[in-house]
């Protein structure tokens, strides 16, 4: 296979995959949250090589939107694709149905960390349904509304861990949250001191 090739089946393994995306995201969760599925753009590596004006040509006739540009120091070749993204407005409804059509209750709150020299939002949420969960989000004080932005990312990702808006193929493996791992080992060295 040549360079061209190889690029073309790597772009159809991305729509492949994306498509399971899709078919996983719409089937998990409930019809009534569906508007609450979004596109969310996702650049993928699909050549680690720089190609030619011509081979680039030659892929742009079955993938328009494949670029190459430098990355980390080397030339890639990339496809803009998308990737099923549900909102934080999907999880606050759907949790907040879910709890009032149970005759349960949940409470979210927020606090503010700060770790060494990040800012992190907690976000934790008590659920009559699913208990207890802690999610962590590092503040990027660049962007527009960094506290805006930082509280909506982990409310998502504190519903995501108790269930809404995952499903399989993305988001599978939650694992330990790595800054809740960093906070647990911050707050310890500084109880010892």
């Amino acid at each position: 296979m040549n360079s061209v090739q190889i690029v073309i089946e790597n772009c159809k393994k991305q729509d492949r995959e994306r498509q399971k995306q899709y078919m996983s995201a719409y089937g998990y969760i409930p019809e009534k949250y569906h508007g609450y599925i979004l596109a969310y753009p996702n650049n993928v590596v699909v050549f680690n090589k720089a190609l030619s004006e011509t081979e680039l040509a030659e892929v742009r006739k079955s993938y328009p939107s494949v670029y190459s540009t430098e990355y980390k120091g080397k030339t890639k070749v990339f496809y803009a694709t998308n990737k099923p993204y549900f909102t934080a407005d999907g999880h606050f409804i759907y949790a907040k149905d879910e709890h009032k059509d149970a005759g349960k209750k949940y409470d979210l709150r927020f606090e503010l960390i700060t770790l060494g020299d990040k800012i992190i939002i907690k976000a934790i949420i008590d659920s009559e349904i699913y208990g207890h969960k802690e999610a962590l989000v590092d503040i990027n004080l660049k962007d527009a509304k960094p506290f805006d932005i930082g509280q909506t990312a982990a409310a998502r990702k504190v519903f995501s861990a108790i269930g809404y808006g995952r499903y399989p193929s993305f988001h599978t493996d939650f694992g330990e949250d790595p800054l809740i791992k960093e906070f647990r080992e911050f707050k310890t060295k500084k109880e010892q001191k």
